[in-house]
């Protein structure tokens, strides 16, 4: 019973006989089924306790009820302290329902509407149930999390839960509705909305399948009068066959190709015709020798030594940075220069020594010259080998 006290639940309805009560009864009749937490359970609701399951009378002053017990109070708005034309916030009775916690009660108030209570016990309410008739037979509730004065609407897409039940004879039987026991008529609505819906949605099929029955009827008297000879009987309609066009289904591939992809028109000409492809790949190659038997070649010119050349391939190389001298700078460091005379700093210093001991890289885009030849040149030429800076 430790959590127990403090919930006051209120129940208001959208009309006369839309459930409240019985909601209310009904509620309390499942907590006894399922073992009532409660020491008790007080109700005022007509005949409750009277036909009820393990219910008490509700005394005159509620303040005199047992601990850990739930409190049902209907017509809420009969009650002079807990009416709306009361509000002296200094009534001891008053004050002594903003401490049902303290006593460890719950509370469950029944009114047609919110605003026919006291403004101070509408601030103390933890719950709002608002119930609506949904048909005869059927009530619908939404939950709120404080007291509401204005459903609307929208105000009913916020709700916290929003349910339905039943009114059911073995709870309504519990209680008595009216004075003379005999239950009243619930107010039901017409949902005009609901039935001009059907109507439209019933007309909107009907005229659909009219329409198909009319396509389908002109339809089948076409095919019969194709397939059908002169003297009435059936014969296999001639199709004449239709002879398509490479070019125009190409040209078709290539537009869907530029819409889906948003390539070019030549791109998706590419990738859907590779022999045109190929071929044009072949034209260009042979056109300006960009194949990859004439382009590779992994030379490093600060590696001059170390020149590796892919078998069965043709050089095609007109000039290249290439060791041509050797010079000595400060502090005896030698560092090679190319054709142009520029540092080659990456070059190694055992490179450097095997050119001055007369070992000479190979040059590839030199023309042939005699050994001869070569001699007398480099006798002519400055010696740059010895240079010192």
């Amino acid at each position: 019973m430790s959590g127990i006290g403090g919930q006051v639940r209120l129940i208001t309805g959208e009309s006369f006989g839309a459930g409240k009560s019985y909601f209310a009864v009904m509620e309390a009749e499942k907590i006894v089924e399922k073992g009532s937490p409660y020491a008790k359970i007080y109700s005022n609701i007509r005949a409750h306790a009277e036909l009820g399951n393990g219910i008490t009378e509700m005394p005159d002053d509620w303040r005199t009820c047992d601990q850990y017990s739930l409190l049902i109070i209907d017509e809420l708005q009969k009650s002079e302290k807990f009416s709306k034309h009361f509000s002296s916030r200094r009534d001891s009775e008053i004050v002594d329902f903003t401490e049902i916690r303290h006593k460890h009660l719950d509370v469950w108030l029944i009114t047609p509407n919110t605003k026919l209570i006291n403004a101070d016990i509408r601030e103390l309410v933890s719950h709002h149930y608002y119930i609506e008739v949904a048909s005869k037979k059927v009530s619908k509730c939404f939950v709120f999390k404080r007291a509401q004065t204005n459903i609307t609407k929208g105000l009913k897409q916020t709700a916290l839960d929003t349910f339905t039940f039943n009114i059911e004879e073995k709870y309504w039987k519990l209680y008595k509705s009216t004075e003379d026991g005999v239950a009243s008529d619930r107010q039901t609505h017409f949902n005009m909305n609901l039935v001009v819906f059907i109507i439209g949605a019933a007309f909107t099929l009907a005229l659909i399948g009219a329409l198909f029955w009319y396509l389908f009827s002109d339809t089948k008297n076409k095919v019969d009068q194709i397939t059908t000879d002169e003297n009435g009987k059936k014969v296999a309609p001639i199709v004449s066959p239709v002879a398509s066009n490479p070019v125009d289904d190409l040209a078709i591939r290539i537009k869907d190709c530029q819409e889906q992809f948003k390539w070019s028109a030549e791109m998706c000409k590419d990738a859907i015709d590779k022999k045109a492809y190929e071929q044009r790949t072949g034209e260009l190659a042979a056109r300006t020798g960009n194949d990859m038997n004439t382009i590779v070649a992994n030379y490093n010119p600060n590696r001059p030594y170390d020149v590796k050349l892919p078998e069965e391939m043709p050089m095609q190389i007109n000039d290249y940075p290439r060791m041509s001298g050797v010079i000595t700078v400060r502090g005896g460091k030698l560092i090679a220069v190319n054709q142009y005379g520029d540092y080659m700093p990456e070059v190694s210093q055992e490179d450097c020594r095997r050119y001055l001991n007369g070992y000479r890289p190979f040059d590839y885009s030199g023309a042939k010259k005699s050994i001869g030849m070569s001699n007398q040149a480099n006798n002519n030429s400055p010696q740059i080998n010895d240079l010192q800076i």
